[in-house]
């Protein structure tokens, strides 16, 4: 693999799509896996295959193929820029299917690729029995069911999109998660905030009884820091959001999102977070929550 190589990676199936395409659609494990000189291509290859056939029984042979390359040491940063080019391949054409995110969202350790994926899948999966919840509930399935390797970073990402009806959904499934998991999707953030993240994440910490559970409110607290800290637009989406994102213009998006300036949003959370704040136990963590969402912090006693 050239490393070395100061040029960006670009997939043969984009420089010679159709000596490529040949390769790739060829039934036959063995000149697919000869037909490539860079493993980046054989592996975009193989996701992209899963992604156009959409065949389950093509799922275990490409997990060994994934699961082979992360045990041989493929950096994060080779599989971020495949995973670019694939969903570039799903969100631009309409050969490749979402199906092809699933090995990114399901087996990939790194929280930044499986979260991303997550997030994707979610919001570009095709609308099915007009259930807007559908590609939602299938990843919790599998949460549940243990096929996610980084559960964490997949919840954190259905978390960070913020919908009111996906948080519902979500909300009996944080009680599975281990500490580690729960950390790990404290660390998510999206750049957009919504209310029905932040709420969720409050009614958690609320609902800790401390002692052991102190870890996790801190991680928590952690979050609604990270979340204001990482903020791209003064706004704070209160409404829904449109599965898939495709399926409304971008007004009727910014209509059911019903933005509110996050000024007139932090005086409607200003007194949960006071009241976490006085709660909570030595040594604190939200008075820097409170600084950073511009709160005036009172003399806080235990």
């Amino acid at each position: 693999m050239a490393d070395d190589n100061p040029e960006p990676w670009q997939p043969a199936l984009l420089t010679d799509p159709e000596r490529t395409w040949k390769i790739v659609l060829d039934q036959d494990d063995r000149v697919r896996a000869r037909g490539f000189n860079d493993v980046r291509d054989l592996l975009f290859g193989e996701i992209i295959r899963l992604g156009y056939f959409n065949y389950p029984e093509m799922a275990a042979p490409l997990r060994q193929v994934y699961e082979y390359f992360l045990d041989n040491g493929m950096p994060s940063e080779v599989r971020w820029g495949i995973y670019h080019h694939v969903v570039g391949m799903v969100e631009n054409t309409t050969i490749v299917s979402v199906n092809a995110l699933a090995p990114f969202f399901c087996l990939d350790p790194d929280r930044g690729i499986a979260s991303t994926a997550a997030l994707d899948y979610v919001s570009n999966a095709p609308l099915l029995d007009d259930d807007p919840m559908r590609s939602s509930k299938e990843l919790i399935q599998m949460i549940e069911a243990g096929e996610i390797r980084n559960p964490g970073a997949v919840f954190g990402a259905m978390l960070v999109l913020g919908d009111p009806r996906l948080c519902k959904l979500l909300w009996p499934l944080k009680d599975q998660l281990s500490f580690e998991q729960a950390n790990e999707a404290a660390q998510c953030t999206s750049g957009f905030v919504s209310a029905a993240t932040i709420e969720f994440v409050l009614d958690w910490m609320e609902g800790l009884e401390g002692t052991a559970e102190d870890a996790l409110f801190g991680s928590l607290a952690a979050h609604l820091g990270l979340q204001r800290r990482h903020m791209r637009v003064p706004l704070v989406a209160t409404g829904q959001r449109p599965f898939p994102v495709t399926s409304v213009t971008p007004e009727e998006r910014r209509a059911m999102q019903q933005l509110v300036p996050v000024e007139d949003y932090i005086n409607r959370i200003a007194p949960r977070l006071l009241a976490l704040a006085q709660s909570e136990p030595e040594p604190k963590a939200m008075p820097l929550i409170l600084r950073l969402w511009g709160i005036a912090a009172p003399t806080l006693n235990n």
